[in-house]
């Protein structure tokens, strides 16, 4: 079993005690030889291990106890640990290393750029001394933990199992002549913003000033929760294609010059990356050490502040693209920022007539003197560390200048024939559309037809529109008010009665309200409007005539012959008898037709709910008053005539009152009432009185007479002689009043 010296520096707490750290991004171990023993042959080393972590990734805080080893071969292919050397060593107190705290590490600086604020670096310092005799074999030192950050590109990681060796050797040369490693100067950049220019210098320092010479390394894992260092060999870190050690952030990503550390590129991929970087240490030819220093880079979207734009109509390759129309200003906006990065700012356009326009507007107007393609472009702060430059390309657009000419017959519906034409026949067109001025649109062609359905004043529209959108218009007034090709008429036929009402609907077309337009109905009279009614008031045959004239003076007319045909009607009348008077007494009445002769049918209504057909009817009314009749007749053409009268039923009343009456409950004669036909009496009243005046009876219903009682429900009446009074009105209205004596049997 391998025994392994430990020296222990307990320091840099942030959170005690944690298994695992899935938050390393890197490392470096270096020596320095502070002391000799020539007499015992041995020399005084300083072990100093610089650990990088991610503050946002995992919890883990640094190692309270780092632990070294020190490893030295077997001479077999092995190593043993160094065994005179072993122990534990306690440096420090638990929150500070020897040699200073925790110290975060700034992003680096970028002229005019701004890295985002979520990467976080900090870095802790642990210091080991140590006597080593000088020996012709070397010493490996070593320190080793768990675990790397997730999320690495170019390597296969599993954090939870996958750490990170940090190593250096001393070999027996450096021994000999009390050699201390070189260390780098610069922290490496905790940012890389993708795609802009990366030159940092990774340079170290060698306190005997020896050779060194750089190169991208191999990076080894190993480690695991404890922290306890394992002896050589170390397994190198497996890379993920296309990524390998030499060429770390890819084929095109970052070099380093051999001799001066310079670490140059321009990467893009946005991601994390791990980088071994060594500086290999020669005097006299003879390699006395390997310095490793492992680190993630952080590659990352930057928010540039100072970028030269304008406003455009597309960016190609950085190339903003305008496009202007001939003789129309142009506005550059400027759009770049931020202002307060700027100090100054330089335009210059090429006119392509051997001068330049150099505007010093912040947005400038410009007119160029004719169509085609010129170039500008705009710096800002030329010669610092911050600045920036753009180029433009401006398409002015030529001089479209349409115009179009119709060719049609004016009088003629037939289609008009549009000619266009423009200024300048080179340019490219990207679009031409025709308006026509009634809703309908045409496009691709200069020259075309179209077709009218209205007349009217159209305005007619020609647009053109080249390839980079300058547009062209010429706007005409079209009169098309040809006179219709055929007239129309409805109905095209009329058959009917006088007097015959005909409604004339004009469906000629095309016309509007601007076309004069005249009937002539064939009796003398006319009228002027598009439609119309007329009555003919006189049988016979009439033919109709149509003018019409449009506003330009086309002229179009035709004559409808013997197109209306009015028959003559027949005249309807009747009387009836009424001697003697029509009454409820005598409602049977008979009826005589008057009508015209040339009648062949009849038909009688009797208060709208019985009717017969016989040219003299008898009718028997069930009604008192006035009763509807109507009669209506046809002729042999099936023209008709009505007329409606009134006949009177005379509602008769006859009502009589006896002058005696015996209420003795024989069935004859107990009631003292009237007798007689009152249908239709109205405000009937009765009041009886015995002779000393009292009232010993009173009803309004006709119907109801006095049994001989006292209001028919008290004491029975003597025998005597009593004074009735009688009122009512008859149904023509007449008031009728009675007063006279009768006479109450026993």
């Amino acid at each position: 079993m391998r025994n392994t010296l430990l020296i222990v520096l307990v320091g840099l707490l942030c959170q005690p005690h944690v298994a695992r750290a899935t938050h390393l991004i890197g490392g470096v171990l270096t020596y320095k030889c502070t002391g000799r023993n020539l007499i015992e042959r041995k020399n005084k080393y300083v072990f100093t291990l610089k650990i990088y972590r991610d503050c946002y990734s995992g919890r883990a805080g640094f190692d309270d106890e780092a632990k070294l080893g020190i490893f030295t071969p077997d001479g077999s292919g092995g190593y043993n640990a160094y065994q005179e050397a072993f122990g534990i060593i306690s440096i420090g107190s638990p929150y500070l290393s020897p040699i200073g705290p925790i110290r975060s590490i700034n992003p680096p600086s970028y002229p005019c750029l701004t890295p985002p604020d979520t990467i976080c670096v900090q870095e802790a310092v642990y210091e080991w001394q140590i006597w080593l005799p000088d020996t012709n074999i070397s010493y490996h030192a070593t320190y080793q933990r768990c675990c790397r950050n997730q999320g690495i590109a170019n390597i296969v990681v599993n954090p939870t199992s996958t750490g990170a060796t940090y190593t250096v050797e001393i070999t027996a040369d450096a021994q000999h002549v009390g050699n201390s490693s070189p260390t780098f100067n610069n922290f490496p950049p905790t940012v890389i913003c993708a795609g802009e220019l990366l030159q940092f210098d990774h340079a170290a320092t060698d306190l005997d000033g020896d050779q060194l010479v750089y190169e991208f390394c191999r990076i080894f894992s190993g480690g695991d929760v404890t922290g306890v260092p394992n002896a050589p060999p170390y397994a190198p870190v497996p890379f993920v294609p296309p990524y390998d050690y030499s060429t770390p952030l890819g084929a095109n990503g970052l070099t380093i010059h051999p001799n001066t550390g310079l670490l140059s590129g321009r990467p893009t991929v946005i991601s994390r990356f791990v980088v071994g970087i060594c500086v290999k240490e020669y005097r006299n030819g003879q390699l006395l050490s390997s310095t490793y220093r492992d680190f993630q880079f952080n590659l990352v979207p930057c928010r540039k502040e100072l970028e030269a734009k304008v406003e455009a109509d597309s960016v190609v390759n950085r190339v903003y693209r305008l496009n202007t129309c001939f003789g129309n200003p142009l506005l550059i906006n400027n759009l770049s920022g931020l202002r307060r990065n700027i100090q100054n700012h330089f335009w210059k356009f090429d006119l392509r007539n051997g001068s330049l326009l150099e505007p010093s507007d912040w947005s400038p107007t410009l007119t160029f003197p004719d169509t085609g393609v010129y170039y500008g472009q705009l710096r800002l702060n030329p010669g610092t560390p911050c600045s920036d430059s753009m180029q433009m390309q401006i398409q002015v657009g030529g001089k479209l200048n349409p115009n179009w000419q119709a060719v049609y017959d004016t009088c003629s519906t037939n289609p008009v024939s549009f000619v266009g034409t423009m200024s300048n026949s080179r340019l490219q067109l990207k679009q031409i559309i025709w308006n026509y001025g009634d809703n309908k649109v045409d496009s691709g062609r200069l020259n075309t037809i179209h077709q009218y359905e209205t007349a009217g004043i159209k305005k007619v529209s020609l647009k053109i529109t080249d390839k980079i959108g300058c547009e062209g218009v010429s706007e005409k007034n079209l009169i098309w008010q040809p006179a219709p090709p055929i007239l129309i008429v409805e109905p095209d036929a009329f058959v009917g009665c006088v007097p015959a009402k005909v409604r004339f609907n004009n469906r000629s077309t095309p016309i509007d309200s601007s076309y004069k337009i005249v009937w002539h109905f064939g009796d003398g009279d006319s009228l002027r409007q598009r439609d119309g009614e007329h009555f003919y008031k006189t049988a016979g045959t009439y033919s109709v005539q149509l003018q019409i004239t449009s506003p330009i003076g086309c002229y179009k007319e035709q004559i409808f012959s013997n197109w209306i045909k009015v028959r003559p009607a027949p005249k309807a009348n009747f009387i009836w008898k009424n001697d003697p008077i029509v009454s409820n007494f005598n409602p049977t009445v008979p009826f005589l037709d008057k009508s015209s002769a040339d009648v062949l049918r009849w038909r009688w209504y009797f208060n709208r709910q019985n009717y017969d057909f016989v040219q003299n009817p008898i009718y028997t009314f069930r009604d008192t008053g006035l009763q509807r009749v109507q009669l209506v007749v046809a002729n042999a053409y099936g023209c008709k005539d009505s007329i409606t009268k009134n006949v009177y039923i005379e509602p008769l009343v006859t009502f009589f009152m006896p002058n005696a009456f015996t209420p003795n409950y024989d069935n004859q004669n107990d009631l003292f009432k009237g007798t007689g036909f009152w249908y239709g009496l109205k405000a009937y009243h009765l009041t009886i009185w015995n002779r000393w005046g009292e009232q010993v009876f009173e009803s309004s219903d006709p119907n109801e007479g006095w049994n001989g009682l006292k209001n028919n429900t008290g004491a029975p009446a003597p025998e005597g002689r009593y004074l009735y009074d009688l009122q009512y009105i008859t149904p023509k209205g007449a008031a009728v009043k009675n007063r006279d004596f009768l006479t109450l049997y026993r």
